[in-house]
């Protein structure tokens, strides 16, 4: 055989070899990558969660609650929750009185709801004047009380009796007819007020502003030197003080 021939059929021999050696190589790459994957897959991170907003993440108010109130609006209203009110001076006007002097209210508790009050002008004592003014004596009872905004709203009714009188008042009340000089007339009222009750901070005391509406009964009013009519229909306001 000649050397070019047996050359050519060792080439052809080894060209089989050749190309099992290839798909060995092939195939172990081919494992290897599987193998590999499950394993990537295992040490894989997961990935963070997406950056949360600070006001995302704060709390909301409840449910009926009121944003923009905070824990001095709540302490404030347990001051008024708990504001009792034993006793008050007010001062204002009255739409009865034409003397141009202010009305003067004390108002005194007596027990539970009920409270004892007297308003007037103080003619005889406080001032000299002539002219008309009207005093009220009476007892108020609480209907009804709400806590509001650090406050307490009252609302109370009232019945007790009036004087009409039209120059410096006498001792005592004239329920009849007039006699004498023949100025001042008394009879019976009923009445509405309304009242905002406030703590001064915890001192114990409380600003009060009182309206308070009503009608007196003086069948005797037109026998005065002065008449008037018997049926005096009214209106007051006063701000003052009390604990």
């Amino acid at each position: 055989m000649s050397p070019h021939r047996f050359h050519l059929y060792r080439a052809r021999a080894a060209a089989p070899s050749s190309s099992r050696a290839g798909l060995a190589v092939a195939a172990a790459l081919l494992i290897s990558i599987q193998l590999g994957a499950p394993t990537s897959a295992a040490n894989a991170q997961p990935a963070p969660p997406p950056p949360t907003s600070p006001l995302a993440a704060a709390p909301g108010p409840a449910p009926g609650e009121d944003p923009h109130r905070d824990g001095a609006d709540e302490h404030a209203d347990a001051r008024a929750a708990a504001a009792k009110n034993r006793i008050n001076l007010r001062i204002g006007g009255a739409s009865t009185d034409t003397i141009g002097r202010p009305t003067i209210c004390l108002e005194v508790r007596a027990i539970a709801g009920l409270s004892l009050e007297g308003c007037g002008a103080g003619g005889g004592f406080l001032h000299h004047q002539e002219g008309a003014e009207v005093a009220h004596f009476r007892a108020k009872w609480l209907i009804h009380r709400r806590v509001f905004r650090g406050g307490q709203l009252r609302l109370h009714g009232g019945v007790g009796f009036a004087e009409l009188q039209l120059a410096d008042d006498a001792p005592g009340f004239r329920f009849g007819s007039p006699d004498g000089a023949k100025i001042e007339t008394a009879g019976p009222e009923a009445a509405l007020s309304i009242a905002w009750l406030r703590p001064l901070g915890d001192s114990g005391w409380e600003l009060i502003m009182n309206m308070s509406g009503g009608m007196a009964w003086m069948p005797h009013a037109d026998e005065l030197v002065d008449p008037h009519s018997e049926r005096q229909p009214f209106a007051a306001f006063e701000i003052g003080a009390g604990w």
